[in-house]
């Protein structure tokens, strides 16, 4: 009977019988006063219907922007895992050296590494570009030892830049050692690739 005369009320507009909250929470009791306060003042309640607005759009806001967080989170996540099971392989596979890089069986039997490593697709997609697209001039070959060709110079140059590796650590990828190698090598090989990025960047490709 309680519960009927209350949702009569909130259905009518009308106010709700003080007897009909006598055996109800503090709580509810407080939500119904403030429920007869704005029944028998339409203007405090079109007031406060405002700032319940206000206050639900900006609890809207703010879930909208949680769960874009959440999904960018997300999103990191599973690449951050992408990318910690491409290293296990690699390291499965006797890690990275000179030879594996500029293998092609290799890069079969790891078909992930090469965008991994360089940012460019696969390994015959990465071949493509380097040696038609870029510079048409540097041929894909690789040396067992000595001094780098210009394909592995690009390689290691890629990997610098993409993955941000240590000197120390592409010294012992390509199985060299001097002070300036790594330096001397990239201060060849960056402003071509400077100028070839401001080019590709204001290309129209919308023509």
């Amino acid at each position: 009977e309680e519960s009927r005369r209350l949702q009569d009320a909130l259905v009518t507009g009308s106010t709700v019988p003080d007897d009909a909250t006598l055996r109800r929470s503090p709580e509810d009791r407080e939500v119904v006063a403030v429920y007869n306060q704005m029944i028998d003042n339409p203007g405090k309640m079109s007031i406060e219907y405002c700032r319940l607005k206000q206050s639900l759009d900006v609890l809207m806001v703010e879930q909208s922007h949680r769960s874009k967080e959440n999904t960018n989170l997300r999103a990191d996540i599973d690449r951050l895992k992408k990318e910690l099971d491409i290293q296990q392989k690699i390291e499965l596979c006797g890690g990275l050296n000179r030879h594996s890089i500029t293998s092609d069986a290799w890069h079969k039997e790891n078909p992930e590494a090469s965008h991994y490593l360089f940012g460019l697709g696969t390994f015959d997609q990465f071949k493509c570009y380097i040696c038609e697209v870029f510079f048409p001039d540097v041929e894909f070959a690789f040396r067992s030892s000595g001094n780098l060709t210009e394909f592995e110079q690009l390689q290691l140059v890629l990997m610098k830049v993409h993955r941000d590796y240590e000197d120390n650590t592409v010294k012992i990828i390509f199985q060299r050692t001097g002070h300036s190698f790594v330096a001397d090598i990239m201060k060849k090989w960056m402003p071509k690739l400077k100028r070839l990025g401001l080019y590709m960047s204001i290309l129209d490709l919308d023509y």
